[in-house]
């Protein structure tokens, strides 16, 4: 496989200290507010345009924190750092702040002081010019998400704390992180038209300079709204509402980059990431566009698709994202040599479909790409998609032990027209004898030795068909293997199989008419010698037993002959070594690598338990729980009644304290019965009954009030159907039945994906927690009936494509006049 020398390097913030590696970017602050919704949706006035002078370069004073860094002193140049930028905070000197703000992050990060990092930044007073505060916002959204991800399971079990005063950062959630994260972003990027066409290297000691060319992203301002895509991009911050309705997207709009006024769009806290995401991109492709830049303009559409594409994976909006690619491709013309980097991309996408001719369409695009624009970036990268498909490739399997004159290699191949196959024989005793480590056949040091050895038992070729679709077929080898005898088989792609450009592979295997099944009985293995040929037992075949042992030498143990059925019966008891057989008749070997253990059958003790019973499940205080139990005893799933046996039950409240117990004694029927009241005062929650003998039963004590009416909800007049409007009738109605008159209705609609069990044995399980897709209130009028009215609102398309459906839950909460 060749890989690219042409891999673009995208704009970020600099991790200025080596010791950070692993952050994935700077840190910075956001205004000292806290993490509240962002502001409402309102159209922000153009500011005035004023392009940034560069920002001034570190003085010689920081030389000497750069030395405490290189030297990894860490503590020590933060606290230099520190009184640097105090001393410029004192007189009033923005560039060495705003420096010193971000050292002191960086410094603080590379410590492992993550939250105390942000904290910091955030209690910090900022300088008041624009440019510096515009950085400060950078980094304070960089030092957010490094945050997140490295306190990402604590925050994770975090549950929102709803307060008038500023919560501290110890319980903020992931949403108001990323919506935090969000804001200092929006503050950055509303300066944009500001900045203009100043270019990135004002700013080229905190934002990394990219490697594209300078006419695609060489502005600050396709900086700030890159990093701001791919923090929108990052799905792991989305809540289960955006990642699962993704599908009531409007993709046409978002393809566009037109989705409404952008900075209205990108400042509403309601708006789904990856429509804020088309704002951004789509506001950049216009300003580029207006200044006849038309490949940034394109790049800006493009990597728009991109994010696009990787979060909507069903083929029918993959398709619809191709094609607006190989539109956007057509309208920029391939005079422009960025379009091979648009081709490139189509190729990427077209190569991962799975469609039979995918990759050679695939490839037709990345040549079309390469050819017109060679010496581009996109061109040496079409280049490197065209020489990964059609690179050759290959791997070798075979038959553990097969009878001779059968197709027992299996070769899996793709643009590789020949193979070159050796065969040699191994001394099995010998290796056995010598063997010190876990390869009881020649691994790949041993094979080496058998290539210089020239000690060949076969040797040929294999011509292989043609894979014209570049992908990997099987071919089914025949081995000209007639002796018996255990075989190492070589393969390679050159004919004098030297080591220089080629791809070589090796695999052990017996030839010979014997096949060996063993399978664990309760005290040891039971073994069976078979004819491969014909499928009957073989009598009088030697059945060893070796052990493992990689320090004196591996050794046998035991060895049996197979009676008329073929069958040996091997009982061993050690230390739990591993063990391994082998089966011999005259020259044929039967040898089976897995490891065995002695197999122990413990007799299974009598046990004695009993059953407990409550008359119901909930109680209130003061109430009498009445019980049952039924003793038993026995072994082996045999039991019986328990008959004349003593025992205490006991009554154990929430805090598991025992408030209550009884002695019995089981009846001729093996059952004793008996009652308990529940105290009061005591804590409320789940109680249990137990038993001396064992087994217990769960009770719940509640205060509650008896319910003098019920709610039932009715099958549907109509057939329900995905996404077209459902009505469910309910009703409620007193126990003596006549209904109820006067009530409020409170309901809910979970809606849970349910997988086929190709799903469930894949991917380890096919439920997921349900989401609530729908709310609402209602009356009951004078008959008692009420109606719950909702969409069952579902993407069709995946139930279709992949099998499965959707589960929904109603539930109904009827209050009436009387609470």
């Amino acid at each position: 496989m060749m890989r690219s020398t042409a891999r673009l390097r995208t704009l970020g913030l600099a991790l200025l200290l080596a010791v950070c590696a692993g952050l994935g970017g700077l840190a910075g602050k956001s205004a000292p507010a806290p993490p509240a919704a962002a502001p409402a949706a309102s159209p922000v006035p153009p500011p005035r345009v004023n392009p940034p002078k560069p920002f001034p370069a570190a003085g010689p004073e920081w030389k000497e924190v750069d030395r405490l860094v290189d030297e990894q002193k860490m503590q020590a140049a933060l606290d230099a750092a520190t009184k640097l930028r105090e001393a410029a905070q004192k007189r009033g000197d923005t560039a060495n702040w705003a420096r010193g703000l971000i050292r002191e992050v960086q410094l603080r990060m590379s410590l492992h002081g993550y939250e105390t990092a942000v904290r910091f930044l955030r209690e910090q007073p900022w300088p008041q010019e624009p440019f510096a505060q515009a950085l400060l916002q950078l980094f304070y959204a960089q030092a957010l998400t490094v945050y997140q991800q490295g306190y990402n399971w604590e925050i994770a079990r975090r549950e929102e704390v709803v307060s008038t005063a500023v919560p501290d950062l110890k319980l903020w959630t992931r949403e108001q992180i990323y919506l935090e994260a969000q804001k200092a972003f929006l503050a950055a990027w509303r300066h944009r038209v500001e900045w203009g066409t100043a270019p990135v290297d004002v700013a080229k000691e905190f934002i990394a300079p990219n490697d594209y060319p300078p006419g695609v992203r060489g502005t600050l301002r396709d900086a700030v709204s890159y990093l701001f895509a791919q923090l929108l991009a990052d799905s792991s911050f989305w809540e289960p509402a955006q990642s699962n309705d993704l599908y009531r997207l409007p993709l046409d709009e978002l393809i566009d980059g037109r989705v409404g006024a952008a900075d209205a769009v990108v400042a509403d806290a309601a708006q789904h990431p990856l429509v804020k995401l088309a704002a951004v991109l789509g506001d950049l492709e216009a300003w580029h566009r207006e200044g006849a830049r038309a490949e940034a303009a394109f790049e800006a559409r493009r990597q728009r698709l991109a994010h696009l594409h990787d979060q909507l994976t069903l083929a029918d909006d993959q398709q619809r994202l191709r094609t607006a690619l190989e539109a956007a491709l057509q309208a920029l013309g391939d005079r422009h040599p960025w379009w091979s980097m648009g081709m490139a991309t189509l190729a990427d996408w077209v190569r991962a479909g799975s469609e039979r001719q995918a990759l050679v369409e695939a490839r037709k695009i990345a040549l079309a790409g390469a050819a017109k624009h060679p010496d581009s970036v996109g061109g040496r990268i079409c280049r490197r998609t065209v020489a990964e498909i059609e690179a050759p490739d290959y791997s070798l399997t075979a038959m553990v032990s097969d009878s001779p004159d059968r197709r027992s290699l299996q070769v899996t191949h793709r643009n590789l027209g020949k193979l070159y196959l050796r065969a040699y024989v191994v001394d099995l005793d010998e290796r056995l004898r010598t063997s010190d480590d876990q390869n009881l056949l020649p691994a790949w040091r041993e094979v080496e030795q058998l290539l210089a050895s020239g000690h060949l038992a076969a040797h040929w070729s294999v011509d292989l068909p043609a894979t014209l679709d570049y992908r990997d077929h099987r071919t089914f080898v025949t081995p000209p293997l007639t002796g018996p005898a255990i075989y190492v088989v070589v393969a390679s792609t050159r004919p004098d199989f030297a080591q220089p450009h080629n791809r070589r592979a090796a695999v052990d295997m017996a030839v010979g008419d014997l096949v060996l099944l063993s399978r664990p009985t309760g005290d040891g293995y039971a073994v069976r010698v078979l004819s491969g040929a014909s499928g009957r037992p073989v009598a009088g075949a030697a059945v060893e037993l070796w052990r493992f042992d990689w320090n004196q030498g591996h050794h046998r143990e035991q060895r049996l002959t197979t009676g008329t059925e073929g069958d040996a019966r091997l009982r061993w008891s050690d230390d739990s070594s591993p063990h391994f057989l082998l089966a011999r008749q005259g020259k044929d070997v039967a040898f089976d690598r897995e490891y065995l253990y002695p197999s122990r059958e413990t007799p299974e003790q009598e046990r004695t338990a009993a059953l407990l019973y409550t008359d119901r499940s909930v109680y209130r205080p003061g109430q009498e729980v009445q019980w049952k139990a039924v003793a038993y005893q026995g072994r082996d799933a045999r039991f019986h009644t328990y008959v004349g046996q003593g025992m205490t039950v006991e009554l154990v409240d929430a805090n598991g304290q025992v408030v209550a117990s009884q002695a019995v004694t089981t009846n001729r029927f093996g059952s004793a019965a008996g009652a308990f009241t529940v105290p009061p005062g005591k804590l409320l929650g789940r109680w249990a009954l137990r038993s001396s003998l064992g087994g217990s039963a769960a009770v719940q004590i509640e205060e509650y009030k008896r319910p003098t009416f019920e709610v039932t909800l009715k099958d549907p007049t109509e057939a329900l159907r995905l996404n077209r409007p459902a009505r469910l009738p309910g009703e409620a109605r007193y126990y003596f039945g006549l209904p109820v008159t006067a009530g409020a209705v409170r309901w809910q609609v979970a809606r849970q994906p349910v997988y086929p069990d190709w799903w469930w044995w894949w991917f380890g399980g096919g439920q997921t927690q349900p989401q609530v897709i729908a709310a609402g209130n209602a009356e009951v009028d004078a008959e008692g009936a009420f109606h719950v009215p909702f969409t069952p609102a579902a993407d069709e398309r995946e139930a279709s494509t992949s099998g499965m459906s959707y589960r929904y839950l109603v539930t109904a909460d009827v209050t009436d006049e009387g609470g």
